[in-house]
């Protein structure tokens, strides 16, 4: 159980790892490695939905009223502390900086809170809104979809580890109902409408750890030969229908038509395994392996601070900032070595800030 629990915080923070790379470091746009990236991030976000219900404890003395609450002060509570706390911080660093006004600052405070899902609903949804300050904190989505996808987790949870025609049932009206309202996504982007299909990814991992399907199936004899093959399966289906589209809920590839949040959803797990015995085997290697489990622990520092730490990190030494406007640079070595360099300031400088917050924790 030990090692397993060791390869998940891998999986975290390999998922961590990427994610940064993909805010933080330059490339071609459409390029091998770009494509490498989207094909990852994607899948990992929602794959962590996995990862968080396979290490549920069901605890019969709680509710879900209990749980849903218990669930709110875990995460709703410290997101809240640090966003509010970053958008201070982080508003005032602009203002000096970047010549930001205290109205552009007060608007962005607004926006980081209630999300697109929110306020596309008010504003009209073609005139841009976003910010330098909303940019680099609105990986905070990741926190409210938990939030959000917690009580139908807690709802579903003990029926569905019951029987597998019990969460095949729950699964399937869950996807239904993501795929009626993927139509709006015009309207609600980011995280609405995959809420149900990311907590039957939970309800999944929930069941595999119930029923101990990790050792009946991942640990086979020809689990690298299986991984290859779900890897290739996983790149084909990618190429084919555009899924990074339906996980930002931006875009649904015409060629997937009504089936495209079905195939999101069988994705998470095709490219999964792959994932996961990649991370089993990195779990051997040394210190690579201590590092990855250090930042898979301490993936929410990681999320709220690395795109600031990063845009510091720009500022600093005068290199473009990886926001809308300059997503995509013309790819030079320059601009590769510079934001490379960001992405190592950054996971250093995350690294010890979650280092300080660990050490306070224990004195508490």
């Amino acid at each position: 159980m030990d090692s397993r629990n060791t390869t998940l915080d891998i999986a975290r923070g390999l998922g961590i790892i990427i994610v940064c790379i993909y805010h933080i470091v330059y490339r071609p746009e459409m390029g091998f490695i770009d494509m490498l990236i989207l094909g990852g991030i994607w899948f990992i976000l929602p794959f962590f939905f996995v990862i968080s219900g396979y290490l549920y404890k069901p605890d019969k003395l709680f509710s879900v009223s209990e749980n849903i609450i218990y669930r709110i002060k875990r995460l709703l509570i410290p997101a809240l502390k640090y966003t509010i706390t970053l958008l201070l911080l982080w508003g005032l660093y602009c203002v000096i900086v970047h010549g930001v006004t205290l109205k552009e600052w007060a608007r962005d405070i607004v926006l980081t809170y209630l999300r697109p899902e929110f306020y596309r609903l008010l504003i009209d949804q073609n005139v841009r809104i976003d910010g330098l300050i909303y940019d680099m904190i609105s990986t905070v989505w990741f926190l409210w979809t938990m939030i959000l996808a917690a009580p139908l987790f807690y709802i579903f949870v003990d029926f569905t580890n019951k029987r597998a025609i019990n969460l095949f049932l729950v699964c399937a009206v869950l996807i239904i109902i993501s795929t009626l309202l993927h139509p709006y996504n015009a309207k609600f982007s980011w995280s609405l409408t995959l809420i149900p299909v990311y907590s039957a990814a939970a309800l999944c991992g929930a069941f595999m750890n119930s029923h101990d399907l990790i050792n009946k199936f991942f640990y086979r004899k020809y689990k690298y030969i299986l991984a290859v093959i779900a890897a290739v399966i996983h790149v084909k289906i990618f190429n084919k229908f555009g899924s990074f589209w339906v996980f930002s809920n931006s875009i649904c590839n015409d060629s997937a038509g009504n089936f495209a949040v079905l195939i999101f959803f069988l994705q998470v797990f095709i490219g999964g395994y792959a994932y996961i015995v990649l991370c089993d085997l990195i779990n051997k290697c040394g210190v690579i392996n201590k590092i990855l489990a250090f930042i898979g622990a301490n993936s929410l520092v990681f999320v709220f601070m690395h795109r600031i730490f990063s845009t510091i990190f720009a500022d600093i030494i005068g290199a473009p900032i990886k926001s809308w406007e300059f997503w995509y640079v013309p790819f030079t070595a320059e601009a590769f070595i510079k934001s490379f360099c960001g992405f190592i300031f950054t996971i250093i400088m995350c690294s010890i800030l979650a280092c300080i917050i660990n050490k306070r924790a224990a004195k508490l």
